[in-house]
């Protein structure tokens, strides 16, 4: 347990316009842990929109530092597969704070899972994907293949749409390779309830990871290893 006269902070840096992100965080956190939030604009759900996107993040991360967090949570998960480590570094050296990002956490529990192959469930376009399965290639994880769910979402960020659980899992499990041995989740959005849960694993009969839970394991870890 993490134990401190003053709570914990997390740094939560979000993009784009919806507040999912926070609220999940908000509502998951141990209760002695606190969450300070902001975000920078995220305009265009492409390469270049994520260039800009990840260009803003050490400035964001200043602005946090009045709330003394412990670490930097920056749930960007293809953001995170082009720049992960220079992400890190930069925030790191600008602000001296740990860093964690979804997609190398994602690495880290595959890797602990012993899940080399994966198919992974994308809202994003065919160029981040590529960009995706490449970054996974190069940490020794073979995407069997892409479940793209591309009707979920426009150019821009604030074009999600609602969620259809059980759509989704119509979608996975009947794309879902034989060979895969994880699920894994780039959107930022999907998040299963206890109930929700029980029914894509009985279905889907492997472990399905998802980009917030992840990273909130991820920067609570990194919370109590720093005491």
């Amino acid at each position: 347990m993490i134990q401190n006269t003053i709570s914990p902070v997390i740094g939560l840096i979000t993009m784009g316009t919806s507040a999912s992100v926070e609220t999940y965080f908000h509502r998951h956190v141990p209760p002695q842990v606190e969450v300070a939030t902001t975000r920078v604009a995220f305009e265009e759900v492409s390469y270049i929109g994520l260039l800009s996107m990840v260009a803003q993040l050490p400035a964001a991360a200043r602005l946090l530092l009045s709330a003394r967090p412990r670490v930097f949570a920056i749930p960007t998960m293809t953001g995170s597969c082009i720049k992960g480590n220079e992400i890190i570094n930069v925030i790191q050296q600008h602000t001296g704070i740990p860093t964690v990002v979804p997609s190398l956490e994602f690495v880290n529990a595959l890797h602990a899972l012993n899940a080399p192959r994966v198919a992974l469930v994308s809202i994003f376009s065919v160029e981040l994907n590529i960009l995706e399965k490449l970054f996974f290639a190069t940490h020794g994880i073979d995407v069997r293949h892409v479940i793209r769910i591309e009707e979920q979402i426009g150019s821009e960020p604030s074009q999600l749409m609602p969620i259809d659980y059980g759509m989704y899992l119509d979608i996975i499990a009947g794309q879902m390779p034989d060979d895969a041995e994880a699920v894994v989740v780039d959107h930022p959005l999907f998040v299963l309830e206890e109930e929700q849960r029980s029914v894509y694993a009985e279905r889907l009969g492997r472990p399905i990871l998802f980009t917030n839970e992840i990273l909130l394991d991820a920067a609570l870890r990194r919370m109590e290893a720093g005491g």
